[in-house]
């Protein structure tokens, strides 16, 4: 590969900086799938609690995440609900659930350029489920986490186990 120019005068600039932006663009503009996180796991809290707290491991490359939320396990009407825009959240707390009431949850890396941040997602992660107050937390029973490999729609009844 030819060496980029240096620019040393005025009257060079013009050309010489779209040299550097055909050499620069396509590492720009040809972002990564990510993967998906891995070890996603939902936990209910003490009995009594009104929450969830979702964690998982920090994938590197990703500019953020995206979890859904399902009352069924279907996810295909589900809702996001949260999106974040650091590489580096690693957790979440869901307070919108109801004391008892199992709540299924799912989570995707993000990835992007500067001008279009989290243009590009990865796969989904196999569903988790727990209920607030239960104090258990749940996983992928496959292979004890969850995202590797990604996920297809869930099986009625969701997924994920639930541990003491």
């Amino acid at each position: 590969m030819p060496a980029l120019p240096t620019i040393t005068t005025l009257q060079a600039l013009l050309p010489s900086l779209k040299i550097w932006q055909q050499k620069i663009q396509p590492a720009l503009g040809n972002v990564p799938v990510p993967r998906c996180p891995f070890n996603f796991r939902a936990s209910g809290g003490p009995t009594g609690t009104t929450f969830v707290v979702l964690n998982w491991e920090q994938v590197s490359g990703t500019d953020g995440y995206e979890i859904q939320a399902s009352s069924t396990g279907d996810f295909s009407t589900a809702t996001t609900i949260a999106t974040f825009k650091s590489p580096v959240a690693t957790a979440y707390v869901d307070s919108t659930v109801t004391t008892g009431v199992q709540k299924w949850y799912r989570i995707r890396s993000t990835a992007g350029t500067l001008a279009k941040p989290q243009s590009v997602t990865s796969v989904w992660s196999a569903p988790v489920s727990n209920t607030s107050g239960s104090g258990t937390t749940s996983y992928n029973p496959i292979n004890n986490n969850s995202g590797r490999g990604g996920w297809n729609p869930p099986s009625r009844g969701g997924g994920g186990h639930s541990t003491q």
